[in-house]
């Protein structure tokens, strides 16, 4: 979680693992997931636009946010979610998680 903090100025929230059916799911309703792109345990934070464009951001690389399609969601999933209720957050309930 500090990680998020740091490099997503995330607060109160935590990450649960998921499937990709469900990560697909979250993302369609606008929550952010954590996604294993590259494979090797380098995880990048990836949201849907309102257009269903999908964006990774990764923080460690100059150029840090591009396209990607859903091909290139990996297989190892992170949903984040509001750390009390366990729901994931979304662009209508963000503004409280913002560091």
């Amino acid at each position: 979680n500090q990680d998020l903090a740091d490099r997503y100025d995330i607060k109160n929230v935590k990450v649960i693992s998921a499937d990709r059916a469900a990560a697909e799911k979250a993302l369609k309703a606008g929550a952010p997931v954590m996604a294993d792109l590259e494979g090797g345990w380098h995880w990048v934070l990836v949201r849907q636009s309102p257009r269903g464009v999908l964006w990774a951001s990764d923080p460690l690389f100059s150029g840090s946010i591009r396209q990607i399609k859903w091909g290139e969601l990996g297989t190892r999933f992170e949903i984040i979610v509001d750390s009390g209720t366990g729901a994931p957050i979304t662009t209508l309930n963000s503004g409280q998680f913002q560091r």
